[in-house]
């Protein structure tokens, strides 16, 4: 599989490409295609030629065990979580973060056919396990950053409301001290 990714890389790039603009409401940058896609893709041939070569240290340095590892992010994993804060800061929902990613994996499902020699399960295993780990990685990103985006806006409107509060029963003071005194 490795092979046929290298050799098919940039038609599945554009076949990614193609995939996300044809999706409504996605207004990826041209920065951004150009970015997630081949990073992940090169990522994930590397990882398919080291399990070729049984290279387990290097493949799990690459792509991350199955389940994922969130104390010891892989290299996957680091740029999943950058992935993940950048789509946040371009306003996309969670729905396109995973999508972002399931467009990959259609797009290899999708040119398998036409390719020379048939996919092991173990290779087609390895993919998953990269998908899940970097959609994993993404949406934990994204969800963390929205999160503490979502809270310090609720703690801007607790100080709001309060400062409202304050002033009104400024006001009621001044006007009751105001009164006692005349």
């Amino acid at each position: 599989m490795h092979r046929f990714l290298a050799n098919n890389r940039d038609e599945l790039i554009a076949r990614c490409k193609a995939k996300v603009a044809r999706r409504p409401l996605r207004g990826a940058s041209e920065k951004q295609l150009a970015h997630g896609v081949p990073m992940f893709l090169d990522q994930l041939t590397r990882t398919l030629a080291a399990e070729e070569d049984d290279e387990g240290n290097v493949t799990i340095a690459i792509s991350g065990p199955a389940g994922g590892d969130s104390l010891a992010l892989s290299e996957i994993g680091v740029s999943a979580t950058a992935h993940g804060k950048e789509l946040l800061k371009l306003g996309y929902t969670v729905d396109q973060v995973v999508h972002d990613y399931g467009d990959l994996c259609q797009a290899t499902q999708t040119s398998h056919p036409r390719c020379d020699a048939p996919f092991a399960v173990g290779e087609f295993r390895t993919r998953n396990r990269c998908l899940d780990n970097a959609i994993a990685d993404a949406v934990t990103e994204f969800s963390a950053h929205r999160d503490a985006q979502l809270s310090i806006e609720q703690i801007a409107g607790e100080k709001q409301r309060l400062g409202f509060l304050v002033h009104e029963l400024r006001n009621l003071l001044g006007t009751a001290t105001h009164r006692q005194a005349d």
